[in-house]
């Protein structure tokens, strides 16, 4: 009659494999998470990107609405910007594109998002000689020109 005989040695051998590895299971609950954390991340961090753009833009608007007041204190009137002067302002605004316009004895200052990075909230930035502030997004004034 043939008799089973148990042997602690294969169950020990059994037993300390199985804590070696990892289940699918647990394979694809790391996975989830840790997909759930970097689409949070990307999207906090593209957000980051936009917000630190628009700040250069509003310093950079703020730059060039100086130029224009010096220039009419020199002049006695207001001018366009010139290309040199626009691509240095640029160069402070990183990627917006920025340009002035002549009204009514006054001027109308613009920065624009790029189009593969478009700001929704605040859209196109502009100011004018009396300091009024516009957006053409859905987010505030305050809320954009901070």
């Amino acid at each position: 009659m043939n008799t089973f005989k148990f042997s602690p040695i294969l169950n020990q051998r059994s037993c300390a494999r199985a804590q070696f590895g990892f289940t699918l299971l647990e394979l694809l609950a790391v996975v989830a998470i840790v997909g759930v954390l970097a689409s949070i991340a990307i999207g906090q961090y593209n957000q980051h990107i936009i917000q630190s753009n628009r700040r250069a833009a509003v310093a950079s608007l703020y730059a060039a609405q100086q130029i224009m007041e010096r220039t009419r204190l020199q002049t006695g009137e207001y001018q366009l910007l010139n290309a040199a002067q626009l691509a240095n302002l640029s160069t402070q605004g990183q990627t917006y594109t920025l340009a002035s316009s002549l009204e009514n004895n006054g001027y109308t200052l613009t920065a624009t998002p790029p189009a593969n990075q478009p700001d929704t909230e605040c859209g196109v930035l502009s100011i004018t000689q009396s300091d009024k502030r516009e957006v053409t997004g859905s987010a505030s004034v305050t809320e954009c020109w901070q």
